[in-house]
């Protein structure tokens, strides 16, 4: 559906001079989930994993610079790719080769991420090509904008929340069992590309997709995070 509609969400958070963020609702999950919005050396926009969002909030994204690409980053976060490229017709729609196909189904896609000119993006090792991480430097460190294979979301009520809770996917910083189960086909090589990561000098924060923004001792937690 391409009509934009807005569900509740935070406002903007401005994490530095290239990377906003916005923390979102479901429809029908108390799961919350992240739009990251990074900002090139020539002012155009990347927009991650979109979430429509009230006027007021649109119009701030818009007065900061032009959207030039719609990150889907992997086939189960396309739920506002369609009303955001309604709204910005010529931003080129980027997702991992190896979901191309599940994203197309709801948007039509221009290319994977060897098309975004301007900023750095690795696909995880072990994964299929179908997770990538973005690595932003700015003027107080280096960010990565993860998607779903790293979690820091915390607990939340109802069955659902039990579960996730029992399964050990929320309250910390964590790749949860269904990442692990669905999109690791290789985890020696996913357990390296987390600890080459940890390793990079200045680096600031972790911004996942679901929860909080990991800014406490980030390279201690993906090191942490690659003995799973």
């Amino acid at each position: 559906m391409t009509a934009w509609r807005h569900l509740p969400h935070q406002p903007l958070e401005k994490l530095n001079q290239k990377l906003w963020r916005v923390d979102g609702s479901l429809p029908s999950l108390a799961l919350r989930r992240t739009m990251t919005v990074m900002r090139l050396d020539d002012g155009g926009l990347v927009v991650h994993s979109a979430v429509s969002c009230d006027e007021a909030t649109m119009r701030e994204i818009d007065a900061w610079g032009p959207v030039r690409y719609l990150v889907v980053p992997n086939g189960y976060h396309r739920l506002d790719a369609p009303a955001w490229k309604a709204r910005y017709p010529d931003a080129l729609v980027l997702c991992p080769p190896g979901v191309h196909g599940k994203v197309a189904e709801r948007v039509a896609v221009d290319g994977h991420y060897d098309r975004l000119a301007g900023l750095q993006v690795e696909l995880l090792d072990g994964t299929g090509e179908r997770e990538g991480v973005f690595i932003v430097e700015a003027e107080d460190g280096i960010s990565l904008v993860f998607n779903d294979a790293v979690f820091n979301h915390p607990h939340f009520s109802g069955f659902t929340g039990w579960m996730f809770r029992l399964l050990g996917s929320t309250g910390k910083p964590t790749v949860t069992p269904t990442f692990r189960l669905a999109m690791v086909k290789d985890k020696p090589a996913f357990r390296a590309h987390l600890t080459r990561l940890a390793a990079l000098p200045k680096l600031r924060r972790l911004v996942v997709a679901h929860g909080d923004v990991i800014d406490e001792r980030p390279a201690e937690v993906l090191q942490h995070l690659a003995t799973f």
